[in-house]
């Protein structure tokens, strides 16, 4: 888009909000530049933010500036709540489970048929575990991922999601903070 703009054949942006048009104020000065030198218009749902004006750069500076101080809070919000999982030895939410690893789950609330749930704890699977324990100890002794692999495969074994194994996923899995035990 940007590349579009200085060959001049894209002489307008609409947006929802300035803040979602980037939020970075370096990204957001480039835009400032491109509007200035290139005559760039600049409208959002609730209005237009006129770039070619000290006051509409300002105004669209300092949305920029409140959009990263939320991206950045947000973020750091996120990380404390996944460390306190983490010391607390939960599963952080929204990622899937953990081959070997089994979740309990408490029920949030239900409508209807949907049963909102979340994740409460995390505990070895009886049956998963020791498979990821012998994945470890062949990979350790030596034998290659595609051989373990295609044991697995073989031996009707699906990974936490159902699916059958491919060396990028067995690779990835022992590896994984949660199974390592990182986190």
């Amino acid at each position: 888009m940007l590349a579009d703009i200085r060959a001049g054949t894209v002489d307008a942006l609409i947006c929802w909000h300035v803040d979602r048009l980037t939020r970075t104020p370096r990204e957001l000065e480039d835009v400032i530049d491109l509007a200035d030198r290139h005559g760039l218009a600049l409208a959002t749902v609730t209005g237009e933010v006129n770039l070619q004006t000290p006051t509409g750069r300002l105004v669209a500076r300092q949305l920029g500036a409140v959009a990263r101080h939320e991206s950045e809070h947000k973020g750091q919000r996120q990380h404390t709540q996944i460390q306190q999982s983490a010391a607390n030895g939960k599963q952080g939410s929204g990622s899937k489970r953990p081959y070997g690893y089994a979740p309990s789950y408490q029920v949030i609330s239900t409508a209807g048929e949907k049963v909102r749930r979340r994740i409460i704890d995390v505990a070895l699977d009886s049956v998963e575990a020791p498979i990821v324990a012998e994945c470890a100890r062949r990979v350790l002794a030596g034998e290659s991922i595609a051989s373990i692999t295609r044991d697995l495969n073989d031996r009707g074994i699906l990974t936490s999601e159902g699916c059958r194994w491919n060396r990028t996923t067995l690779r990835r899995e022992p590896c994984s903070a949660g199974v390592s035990g990182r986190r």
